[in-house]
């Protein structure tokens, strides 16, 4: 989910910060692990195909087997030495490099999950990541999953920072759109926001 030059500034910050949570843009462990477990504790997987959509290093993966050893897992994303070394961490779980933002995949899948993928700027930020949404439910055969940088109301340290913090009540009102089976979480940070819906 990140075009070529989001590429180019995530192997910027994977050379200045080495295989961290940092060179992934996350502040730290904990910070990322606040949105893994709402992914993780969101549905159940077991028996279920999951596609990680701009998944990193795989992180996600040990939280998912906390609630479940069955499930088959692909992780997607667009910066290779990402994907480099999700495989070294989880050598018994799939990924392919991909942008998912400009590319169609036919990937069976049950629940596309996305933690972090759609926080960066961009012209239309709305309406790409309706766009984007759409395309991940029509493509899940149960539901999708995802955590965004963002509240409600919309948080004012947008207009300095270098992400993109959505007003999670506009990013909701489009999700219930497609289905009125919706669970909603703000309360685990300040600045983000969680969203599963199911079919």
């Amino acid at each position: 989910m990140k075009d070529d030059s989001q590429r180019a500034k995530y192997q910027k910050s994977l050379a200045k910060h080495g295989t961290t949570p940092q060179a992934l843009k996350w502040n730290s462990f904990t910070s990322a692990a606040s949105r893994y477990r709402e992914i993780a504790d969101a549905a159940d997987y077991t028996g279920a195909k999951i596609l990680d959509v701009g998944c990193g290093f795989g992180d996600i993966i040990p939280f998912l087997l906390a609630k479940t050893d069955r499930f088959d897992y692909t992780g997607l994303d667009v910066v290779p030495e990402f994907i480099a070394e999700a495989e070294k961490r989880y050598p018994d779980f799939d990924f392919m490099i991909g942008d998912y933002m400009n590319e169609s995949y036919r990937l069976e899948a049950d629940f596309i999950i996305c933690s972090g993928a759609f926080n960066y700027k961009s012209d239309n930020p709305v309406e790409l990541r309706k766009e984007v949404i759409t395309r991940m439910f029509n493509q899940a055969t149960s539901g999708i999953i995802f955590t965004m940088a963002g509240h409600s109301p919309q948080p004012a340290a947008e207009a300095k920072s270098k992400l993109y913090y959505a007003d999670a009540l506009e990013i909701l009102r489009f999700c219930l759109e497609l289905s009125p089976k919706v669970i909603f979480k703000q309360h685990y940070h300040e600045r983000d926001f969680m969203i599963a819906v199911f079919k």
